[in-house]
């Protein structure tokens, strides 16, 4: 099967144009990112957040032959975020994984999905076992970072 970028909506309207701010501390990963309310304006106090637990790895990627993941399937969704399915780096990570240890499947029972993060000028590739989006309050030293 064909390896394919499937779209999953987030609540709100990522500013693309934006440079996200990636935060990880153990198996846990937040992207954090700039949105726009229903009428394109910028929204203050708050950010989007995706985060990530049981993460495996991650990649991260610029100056690729395209800005956006390669093999992303047609859709008409503003702001989203990527489930890859048919993964050929989490097939190849499992594989990997067997080598060194045939038995690891026995306790780490996660499972294990290869996630994309896109603006335009990167992208970022998650394997973890889960994602979950919320808003929260822009912390005090993102205003800094995001203001300079």
């Amino acid at each position: 099967m064909k390896e394919q970028g499937i779209p999953i909506k987030l609540d709100v309207w990522q500013i693309t144009s934006e440079f996200a701010i990636i935060k990880q501390y153990d198996d846990e990963l937040s992207v954090m990112f700039k949105f726009w309310d229903s009428n394109q304006n910028e929204v203050l106090d708050q950010v989007g957040c995706l985060n990530f637990s049981g993460v495996w790895t991650v990649k991260y990627s610029r100056f690729n032959k395209t800005r956006y993941y390669p093999n992303e399937i047609e859709h008409e969704l503003k702001s989203y975020y990527l489930e890859i399915e048919n993964s050929i780096w989490l097939d190849e990570l499992k594989k990997g994984r067997d080598k060194i240890d045939k038995d690891w499947k026995k306790y780490d029972h996660r499972n294990y999905k290869h996630y994309v993060f896109q603006n335009n000028s990167y992208f970022i590739e998650i394997v973890a076992s889960i994602v979950e989006f919320e808003i929260i309050a822009k912390p005090e030293y993102q205003k800094n970072i995001w203001d300079n």
